[in-house]
């Protein structure tokens, strides 16, 4: 099939205009899923993380099987400027389905301020602290949910079973 040099040029200009609009169109689509799960959101997990990448698995794969479906949850991880960036831990799990917000900065030590960044990244209107170093159970969202949500001044606490150093 034989085209002149002309034609084989608006081919090739068409072709990259659909590629340009496709692109658009996908970004567009991802935009409207983030902005729907946004709105979906009743409860952020904030955690304060230095060092645990080993533990943080651990948590994140616990979140996986909570009782409550994953869009309804999100979890901000503020990591105070560890030796070993865990974006592609979080990368992993984000693509199971965990909605995850990791806020990386430099060491303070100060959890205080790491949990304000957190507050200020959540878009739920539950909040729930966690330690880098505790393992939620199954029920771990829903229970705090339907302590929450049974008084709006209500202080939901829960037990907790240390982890052992892993890593």
């Amino acid at each position: 099939y034989f085209l002149w040099p002309r034609q084989q040029e608006k081919l090739r200009y068409n072709a990259n205009k659909l590629k340009r609009e496709s692109a658009v169109k996908k970004k567009e689509i991802k935009k409207t899923e983030i902005l729907l799960n946004t709105l979906n959101i009743e409860t952020s997990i904030l955690m304060t993380y230095f060092n645990k990448q080993n533990e943080i698995k651990l948590i994140l794969e616990a979140f996986l099987l909570q009782t409550v479906e994953k869009e309804f949850f999100e979890i901000i991880i503020v990591d105070d400027g560890s030796e070993i960036s865990i974006q592609n831990d979080v990368n992993v799990y984000k693509e199971k389905g965990l909605n995850i917000t990791l806020i990386e900065k430099n060491h303070s030590g100060n959890r205080a301020l790491n949990r304000k960044f957190a507050v200020e990244a959540s878009k739920g209107k539950n909040l729930i602290f966690l330690d880098a170093d505790m393992i939620p159970s199954r029920t771990f969202v829903e229970k705090h949910n339907k302590n929450l949500n049974q008084n709006k001044k209500t202080v939901s606490l829960g037990y907790r079973k240390l982890l052992s150093k892993i890593s």
